[in-house]
């Protein structure tokens, strides 16, 4: 029961797209990448990013909660989405670095601080 609201809200019905990538038609853009996603996707001055603009909708599941630095993950988001954009988060905040054993420190916030700071970002959230 992780980050539910309310029991409501845990058994409200919603709907996702289930598309094959397969098939979608020829010049659809499809990404399913594995790696560091700063890394993949570069850090906020680099002014080369060729992914910048370019996301209509970015999907992450069971994913922001990886984040060591929450800040650039939203900031790196919210730079490669096309004007106009959305952006679709899914999962709970179990901040995978929290309470680690290797001294990395981490920036761990509760919901409402990170709509707080993707609002800050440039985020709409409705």
């Amino acid at each position: 029961f992780s980050n539910v609201l309310c029991r409501q809200a845990m058994l409200q019905r919603i709907t996702i797209p289930d598309v094959v990538p397969s098939d979608l038609l020829p010049g659809s853009k499809f990404s399913l990448v594995a790696g560091d996603f700063e890394e993949i996707y570069g850090v906020e001055t680099d002014p080369d990013e060729p992914q910048a603009g370019q996301w209509n909708a970015i999907l992450t599941c069971f994913f922001i909660d990886t984040a060591k630095n929450i800040v650039n993950y939203l900031r790196i988001i919210h730079r490669i989405l096309a004007p106009g954009g959305i952006w679709i988060n899914l999962g709970p905040l179990l901040w995978h670095w929290e309470n680690n054993n290797t001294n990395d420190t981490s920036i761990e916030l509760d919901l409402e601080e990170v709509k707080a700071l993707a609002r800050t970002i440039g985020f709409e959230i409705s």
